[in-house]
């Protein structure tokens, strides 16, 4: 499913015309990173180190306001399904609060099924 979608440019989905204007994050991937992951696919997939922390890419000019965590990790059953989803991470603040900014960071996705 991973080759279909790459070679047939589902995925990643960047509906945007990239010859209009450029976007912070575009959700593009190049030609060699392509050829990259069918490469990876076709030689069975392997699993790597799943005990790398990586680090989110959060803005670092501007330090938040605010951090929320998840409680625990959502597991994503790796069966080739869309999922939409609505999440609820609690948080009180102590005063009416005007925001500027939210930012999402996901630290790690991984796959309950392997390829």
């Amino acid at each position: 499913m991973i080759v279909h979608v790459l070679e047939n440019n589902y995925m990643p989905p960047w509906p945007a015309d990239p010859t209009f204007s450029k976007f912070i994050d575009e959700k593009k991937i190049t030609k060699k990173d392509k050829e990259s992951i069918v490469n990876w696919v076709n030689q069975g997939g392997l699993e790597g180190d799943i005990n790398i922390n990586y680090e989110p890419t959060i803005n670092k000019k501007e330090k938040p306001d605010l951090i929320v965590h998840m409680q625990e990790a959502y597991k994503i059953k790796g069966d080739n399904n869309d999922k939409f989803l609505m999440m609820k991470f609690p948080f009180e603040l102590p005063n009416d609060t005007f925001i500027k900014k939210i930012e999402f960071v996901s630290l790690r996705v991984i796959s309950t099924t392997r390829l």
